[in-house]
């Protein structure tokens, strides 16, 4: 039987997400985060410690359908994440509305999540995720052996608790 995953996260995590990762310009950006990970038999919970934003500054190239960045603003996320024992998640916004993973983004998150198992020793470490321009989140589990595995949900909890699917057809 297949494993369940969700992302949790708190209504003002998502508000900040949106504020940083849609600054008005159509332009993709992108946030990193911290995750807490609970990985039980049947079902992966992982839920956002910290939001660390990326400057715009390091970001060497925004388009709207690309974003690239300077890796060195990962630096300090891998410390805390080596310390604590923490999943990175990698998040970027799809102004445009494109609603899937591109190519682009599965190879990029493939070399990240190389590198990241490197320091942090253990596969998989990475979540990566886009955001579309409503709020609606899509995030997979990536790993260079098992590859990419979607997480079936995003649990954003505030005055109420909001589920959304996000398995990607």
């Amino acid at each position: 039987m297949p494993v369940k995953a969700s992302l949790r996260l708190t209504e003002e995590h998502r508000s900040k997400l949106r504020h940083y990762l849609f600054p008005g310009d159509g332009r993709e950006m992108v946030v990193l985060a911290l995750c807490g990970a609970r990985l039980a038999a049947n079902h992966h919970i992982y839920c956002i410690h910290d939001i660390v934003e990326v400057p715009m500054g390091a970001c060497t190239l925004r388009t709207s359908v690309t974003v690239r960045w300077d890796v060195r603003a990962l630096v300090p996320v891998l410390e805390r994440a080596l310390k604590r024992g923490l999943w990175v998640l990698k998040i970027h916004s799809h102004p445009g509305n494109y609603e899937r993973f591109s190519k682009q983004d599965d190879e990029t998150d493939m070399e990240l999540a190389r590198g990241i198992e490197a320091i942090l020793e253990r596969e998989p470490c990475l979540l990566s995720a886009f955001m579309m321009p409503d709020g609606k989140t899509y995030v997979r589990i990536v790993g260079t052996t098992a590859g990419f595995t979607p997480v079936d949900q995003v649990v954003v909890v505030g005055e109420a608790v909001d589920r959304k699917s996000t398995r990607l057809n």
